[in-house]
């Protein structure tokens, strides 16, 4: 049987093309919109921290009468001090939020402030009690959107402890260490909790509890 030699085939060959995979220009892709009501959804919370925040900021700055940190509406006076007068704001605190509408909040603050005539001493004023309606805008940011409202606050405590007579020993105790004895509370477990007029750094005598 004779044998034929193969002979190399010069016939293109068909290879079927690699699929290409594509990714859409960024312009294509849609962006993630949240929207105001989710924002607020997630943490509201947040918002009311930084309306209480923005809102102890404008107080201290509405009662020290310092036109820059006032932060009122642009349409809204600037509070005026009377010549020769200065007003120190050495505290200011939100004690309540409420939610308004949403991203709107109305805001109370405490202030204590202390004023002075001329060259006369800083006295202490009746602490005040200032509301403030604070708005967060669509980025974020807090404003003042109206005047305020403002009235004294009462801080008489009518709240009575109801402390008792302590043990002489215990008292022994503590005034050697501390100072005179003005009560106790016995305490579930059997020990005392004693309020004692202890000097401080300062000076300054203060009742303190202290547990013997």
């Amino acid at each position: 049987m004779e044998l034929l030699a193969a002979t190399p085939s010069n016939a293109p060959v068909s290879v079927a093309p690699a699929p290409v995979i594509t990714s859409p220009p960024p312009s294509v892709v849609s962006p993630v919109v949240v929207s105001e009501a989710d924002l607020f959804a997630v943490e509201p919370e947040a918002f009311q921290r930084v309306a209480a925040a923005h809102a102890e900021l404008a107080a201290a700055g509405y009662v020290s009468a310092d036109s820059v940190e006032s932060l009122l509406p642009a349409d809204v006076p600037k509070p005026v001090l009377p010549e020769n007068t200065s007003v120190f704001v050495d505290w200011a605190g939100a004690t309540e939020v409420t939610e308004i509408d949403q991203l709107s909040f109305e805001v109370d603050v405490a202030v204590r402030s202390l004023r002075a005539e001329a060259e006369g001493p800083f006295i202490r004023q009746p602490t005040l009690s200032v509301t403030f309606l604070i708005g967060i805008d669509p980025n974020g940011k807090p404003y003042v959107a109206a005047a305020p409202t403002m009235d004294d606050v009462l801080l008489d405590n009518e709240h009575v402890s109801g402390l008792t007579q302590v043990p002489s020993d215990l008292v022994a105790e503590a005034e050697a260490g501390h100072g005179s004895v003005i009560g106790g509370t016995q305490l579930p477990g059997g020990g005392w909790s004693l309020v004692v007029m202890k000097p401080g750094p300062d000076g300054v005598t203060r009742p303190v509890t202290i547990y013997p």
